[in-house]
């Protein structure tokens, strides 16, 4: 008898193991809205808005009026805007919009820095798009219960850690933001997970209007020990300040423009397609 009772036990505890299966992430309620699922977000600290799952755009999307609330409560500067890109709609049309760096996006307890988005018109839709959703290791959405399913990964940095725009992690350590650089400026920094397949580039953007707020890229990034790099930057005009930044790519064209040395001497108006920055930006000022 006592075998039997035992035997049914573990027969019992198979049954739950099988049916409920392990649990190696967390399950953050969704809300069903006109089709669509949406996931409350807060956005730098300061406000929390649900955003639609969108896993076919490309990056994060937030309404111009959004943006401006940010502004008036000063979690957005001007350095945290990128320079514009075009986007392909559906009808062959092609629309140019404003992008700029989220500092910090928290889902469920879990913070995410460093966020690419796209500004929208006021009547737009708060999308959470590939440049959030790539940062999860996995994720699925289970339509019977409207639950978002994530799972385990390691926390998304901190104020002080790699940023994570991407599977690639990396820093500027050299110039800080603020410093006063003359006309030649070796920058340094660190640089993690860089596949084969990808170039990494330092790229310094000059922000005098008169000279078109052109890109500068400044040369391929080769981690040595450590991870460190080191490349020479040049800061052409004085008096002026530049955002320095590091981009990265997987598209052999636009690796190729990134390398070319005109680019170097002429400058970039927008950066290559399938071009992503990775770093933070940091400004410094031209003696």
């Amino acid at each position: 008898m006592k075998f039997n009772s035992i035997f049914r036990i573990l027969l019992l505890l198979i049954a739950v193991v099988l049916t409920y299966g392990p649990t190696n992430g967390s399950e953050i309620p969704l809300k069903r809205e006109g089709g669509v699922h949406t996931v409350p977000i807060k956005i730098n600290k300061v406000i929390t808005l649900d955003f639609i799952l969108d896993s076919g755009a490309s990056e994060v999307c937030i309404p111009a009026d959004v943006i401006m609330t940010l502004l008036r409560a000063r979690t957005i500067e001007e350095d945290d805007f990128l320079p514009g890109q075009s986007f392909s709609l559906a009808d062959g049309s092609v629309m140019r919009s404003q992008r700029l760096i989220i500092r910090e996006l928290e889902l469920n307890g879990t913070k995410f820095f460093n966020v690419p988005a796209v500004v929208a018109p006021v009547r737009g839709s708060l999308l959470l798009g590939q440049s959030f959703l790539q940062k999860l290791d996995s994720w699925t959405i289970d339509n019977k219960r409207h639950v978002l399913i994530v799972g385990n990964s390691a926390e998304i940095g901190n104020d002080t850690s790699l940023p994570s725009l991407s599977p690639v992690g990396v820093r500027i350590i050299s110039p800080k933001d603020g410093d006063s650089v003359g006309r030649v400026c070796t920058v340094s920094g660190q640089i993690f997970g860089l596949a084969p397949h990808q170039k990494a580039f330092l790229v310094v953007h000059s922000t005098a209007q008169e000279f078109g707020s052109r890109l500068y890229p400044q040369g391929s990034i080769t981690p040595g020990e450590g991870g460190k790099w080191f490349v020479r930057g040049i800061y052409g005009t004085p008096n002026f300040a530049y955002r320095t930044y590091v981009v990265v790519t997987a598209n052999p064209d636009s690796a190729h423009v990134l390398a070319d040395e005109s680019s170097r001497l002429t400058g970039l108006k927008e950066l290559p397609s399938e071009t992503e920055i990775i770093s933070s930006i940091i400004t410094v000022n031209r003696q």
